[in-house]
C-alpha cells in the first residue's frame, strides 16, 4: 500500500487527515494545526493555488479583464470577482472624513415640494399617462 505525503498549503504542517470528497469525486483533506480544508489537485483553474495572485500581478500590469481571463484559462466573471473583492483597491472615503453639515429644514421648506414630488412619484409609476 503506497502512502502519499500530504502537506497543508497555508501552513505547511503535515497532521493533516482525510475530510471527504468534493462533488466531482476527488478527494479532501483538513489540516489538524490550522483547520484549513484543502485539495491535492483542482479541476477548476480558478481554485488552484496562487492564480488570484496573478489576476492581481496582471491587472497591475495594465492587462484588460478579457486579456487575463484568456492567459490564466479561466472565466472572465472569475477575473471581475476577484478584482471587486480585492483587498488592495483603494477604499471609498469614510462617512468620517465627509462633512459633517446637517442639513437644517424649516417648516415652510420642508413641505414646500410635497404636492410637486407626489405628482412626479405618481407619474413615474404609470398614472395619469
Amino acid at each position: 500500500m503506497a502512502s502519499i505525503l500530504v502537506q497543508c498549503p497555508s501552513c505547511k504542517g503535515e497532521q493533516v487527515y482525510r475530510h471527504g470528497k468534493a462533488r466531482i469525486g476527488i478527494q479532501r483533506y483538513r489540516c489538524c494545526d490550522c483547520h484549513h480544508c484543502f485539495q491535492l489537485e483542482y479541476r477548476y483553474e480558478a481554485n488552484k493555488p496562487g492564480v488570484t495572485d496573478k489576476i492581481s500581478d496582471l491587472s497591475m500590469n495594465g492587462s484588460g479583464v478579457r486579456d487575463t481571463g484568456r492567459v490564466l484559462g479561466i472565466s472572465v466573471t472569475t477575473v471581475i470577482a476577484h478584482l471587486k473583492n480585492w483587498p488592495h483597491r483603494p477604499s471609498p472615503p469614510s462617512r468620517s472624513t465627509r462633512s459633517a453639515k446637517k442639513r437644517v429644514w424649516s417648516g415652510s421648506a420642508k413641505w414646500m415640494n410635497s404636492g410637486r414630488l407626489s405628482a412626479r412619484r405618481h407619474n413615474n409609476a404609470g398614472y395619469g399617462r
